[in-house]
């Protein structure tokens, strides 16, 4: 048997002894395990092996911070692996930097929200949204105190009262901004206010005692997309009112209060009945194994979901019956998405992280190159058989220190989204397990056998 290992792999003979051994090796596990030639530059010594035989799931995380990234999401859609899925946005405006109505020849013409839209959205853009902006009446004020860090769970009480609404579809890449007309009443009042000078515009205390905040929200009967707003320097989210200035023409001018760069964020909710993904009993560290979500793990950053994967097998797959021992030299781990759970406005994800994490999922570290950056999967799509389409990483390092620790290392990896939350149905992501015929999970291994 050790002649077997040493040598090139040729005739039948010394195949089918293999493989039987193999079998009796690997038959209480099932493992699966294809042992082919030896290679590598026809060194007889190093071996090839690979295996479906990973132990997956969905690790959720209870909230995360949607605040303080100057982007919002609102909307409603339905995923048909992730169930119902609803976004709305929060946030307080801050005061003109100057006031350039102050004692002007002007008029009031009328005020709006102005939302510039990321070209990404979650869902069908193919039917039309239904957006409401409402005034919030609870104070903006995050658990902490400090409102700097508002998570997607947080959510404000809102006056019955709509300020303004819009019907519209959506057309990716041409729409640029989301333009939203509200009541004159409001505009109206800020106008005149700016006019005047009033207490109420002097100070960002005093205007937010005036107006605390607004909310942008859907419906969840005709709308069927989430969409994002991102504010830069050229593009703030903003309340705006417009007005003309009485010159020898009338001239058209605005003035904006813009969204707060640290008051604002996202409540995300929904997601919890599908694939029986509700069924997290640890409330600390909710975990479902795959046999637990119809032998699939999920992706979801708006949901808080990540893939989980475990190598428990390593060592009974490394191990060798002859006596010899196993070094390993390299190892590949290959991600392959559900290709039947992707409707025509999903698509994969550019590039997924992997994050090193403990039985308490504490973030230990991202799997990086050589030069320090973080591994992306540099994924391939194959058009032509999209079964093909594949993620791949060097887990070399990472699985050879696993091995060091032996037997009773808790740690596992967690595939992230690369993007976060507002990434939206571009990240998410469906693997399934060695159960499923098409395993969407494997494990290349190069070892030295010595």
């Amino acid at each position: 048997m050790n002649d077997t290992i040493k040598k090139p792999i040729r005739n039948t003979i010394i195949i089918t002894t293999i493989l039987v051994a193999l079998f009796f090796v690997t038959s209480c596990s099932k493992v699966n395990v294809q042992f082919q030639e030896s290679f590598l530059n026809e060194d007889p010594d190093i071996v090839f092996l690979e295996t479906t035989d990973i132990t997956i799931g969905t690790h959720k995380t209870d909230s995360f911070v949607t605040s303080g990234a100057n982007i919002l999401a609102a909307g409603y859609h339905y995923d048909t692996d992730f169930g119902s899925i609803i976004a709305s946005a929060y946030m307080q405006l801050s005061i003109p930097a100057s006031n350039t109505i102050a004692s002007q020849n002007v008029i009031y013409d009328s005020v709006t929200l102005e939302l510039p839209l990321k070209p990404s959205y979650y869902g069908d853009t193919t039917q039309p949204a239904n957006y409401t902006v409402k005034t919030v009446i609870e104070k903006l004020v995050d658990k902490d105190g400090n409102n700097t860090s508002f998570y997607n769970t947080a959510k404000y009480a809102t006056a019955s009262q709509i300020l303004g609404s819009k019907q519209i579809m959506l057309r990716p890449n041409k729409d640029t901004v989301l333009s939203i007309k509200l009541s004159d009443q409001l505009g109206r009042d800020l106008f005149d206010k700016l006019k005047n000078q009033d207490q109420v515009i002097t100070t960002e205390t005093n205007f937010i005692n005036y107006l605390n905040g607004i909310k942008i929200e859907t419906d969840t009967t005709n709308t069927r997309v989430i969409s994002y707003f991102m504010q830069d320097d050229s593009h703030p989210i903003a309340l705006r009112v417009h007005f003309r200035k009485i010159n020898t023409q009338l001239e058209d001018s605005y003035i904006d209060f813009t969204m707060n760069t640290t008051t604002h964020f996202s409540n995300i909710t929904g997601g919890l009945k599908n694939n029986n993904l509700g069924n997290f009993t640890n409330a600390r560290n909710p975990y479902l194994e795959s046999t637990s979500t119809d032998n699939k793990a999920f992706l979801n950053p708006m949901l808080g979901y990540k893939p989980r994967v475990a190598f428990n097998n390593i060592f009974s797959l490394l191990n060798n019956s002859t006596g010899q021992k196993t070094k390993l030299l390299k190892a590949l781990l290959i991600i392959r998405p559900n290709i039947s759970t992707t409707a025509s406005y999903y698509t994969f994800p550019d590039s997924i992280r992997l994050q090193v994490t403990n039985e308490y999922y504490d973030a230990l570290g991202m799997l990086v190159d050589n030069n320090g950056t973080a591994l992306n999967g540099n994924l391939v799509i194959d058009y032509l058989n999209k079964a093909n389409t594949h993620y791949e990483y060097d887990v070399t390092s990472f699985l050879t220190s696993y091995i060091e620790e032996g037997k009773f290392s808790t740690d596992a990896i967690l595939i992230e989204s690369m993007s976060g939350y507002t990434a939206g149905g571009k990240d998410r992501l469906v693997v399934a397990d060695n159960k499923n015929a098409s395993p969407g999970i494997q494990l290349q291994l190069y070892t030295l056998i010595y």
